[in-house]
């Protein structure tokens, strides 16, 4: 997708029933040191050629679009670190690639001179949530059909 959506892939998923479930996500690797388990993901990112946050850009195409926006955070291989607090499908340890709204984001973390700043994997653990574990029989679905959305209307 262009950078101009603030989102890496969008997906439609049905339940079946010609109900519909948008998606927007934004990809984000754990920022760290080899060796070490803490680190932050790097969410205070600006898109230069539209001048706004990526996160803002996310949000904003969600909103145009009847989505939901997404974070899908790419976390490391390491023994003993939990990325997530939530247990559902997997058990207490879930994937190394956990799912968090990106109203998460936006509500419940400071912003600094109007950019949401970097959040650190113990701040985010909480409200992360194992990848493969979205769908564990609780994904609510939208009766209306997909529609696409152009560039148009995607300004503030």
């Amino acid at each position: 997708m262009p950078p101009r959506y603030g989102a890496d892939w969008k997906w439609w998923i049905s339940d079946g029933s010609n109900k519909w479930f948008h998606l927007v996500i934004q990809a984000k690797k754990l920022q760290t040191p080899k060796a070490h388990a803490a680190g932050k993901y790097k969410i205070k990112h600006t898109v230069r050629s539209t001048g706004m946050q990526q996160i803002d850009l996310l949000d904003l195409y969600a909103r145009k679009s009847g989505a939901h926006s997404l974070y899908a955070l790419y976390n490391l291989a390491a023994r003993g670190v939990r990325y997530s607090d939530h247990t559902c499908c997997l058990g207490p340890s879930g994937d190394r690639i956990t799912a968090v709204s990106a109203d998460v984001f936006l509500k419940r973390f400071p912003r600094t001179k109007g950019l949401v700043d970097d959040v650190s994997l113990a701040a985010i653990r909480e409200y992360a949530i194992p990848w493969s574990c979205l769908a564990d029989g609780r994904v609510p679905t939208d009766p209306r059909p997909p529609k696409t959305l152009g560039t148009e209307g995607l300004t503030r």
